[in-house]
């Protein structure tokens, strides 16, 4: 397991840098549910990510595990997060070992690789995340995938109301 930085040293990076906005980069994730808008920059060897995930069906859900460890604050908003596990290098996973819900102001940790989750936005959610370098080179990416970026305009919007939600504006 790397040493991930904390809170404090994720959020006071972030307040130095919001208003950069290009120092910013930005990602639509929307060829699967839940659809999400993802501005990032980084941190040494850490990406730290701002995401909106838009409200979907559990049945629409993508399944998946991530390839780094992560940690996650939701800063607004209400998610299901359904939990499995499946050894590197298998593709079937054993879902639904736990269902776990968070709302404002919860968060979690994941440095497991053979941990797969399912997030089921109820309402809009904003979020923050900070992950290492890859350690899976199983796990799915959005690497190549010629995903679209914001807008400038959209990128701008985005992070003003992560302003608002860390109580910078």
């Amino acid at each position: 397991m790397m040493g991930l930085p904390k809170h404090q040293e994720v959020f006071d990076f972030i307040r130095e840098n919001i208003n950069h906005t290009e120092r910013w980069d930005s990602l639509v994730v929307n060829r699967r549910k839940p659809y999400t808008y993802r501005a990032f920059i980084y941190h040494g060897p850490y990406r730290i990510c701002l995401h909106r995930f838009d409200p979907c069906e559990p049945e629409e859900a993508f399944f998946h595990r991530h390839p780094w460890d992560s940690r996650i604050w939701l800063l607004d908003g209400f998610y299901e997060m359904v939990v499995g596990h499946c050894p590197i290098g298998e593709e079937n996973p054993v879902p639904l070992l736990k269902t776990e819900f968070y709302g404002e102001g919860n968060g979690y940790e994941s440095f497991n690789p053979e941990f797969w989750h399912q997030v089921i936005p109820h309402t809009t959610c904003w979020s923050v995340m900070v992950n290492g370098p890859r350690i899976n080179a199983g796990a799915p990416t959005t690497d190549g995938k010629d995903l679209d970026k914001m807008t400038d305009l959209d990128l701008l919007s985005h992070l003003d109301r992560f302003k608002k939600l860390l109580l910078l504006d």
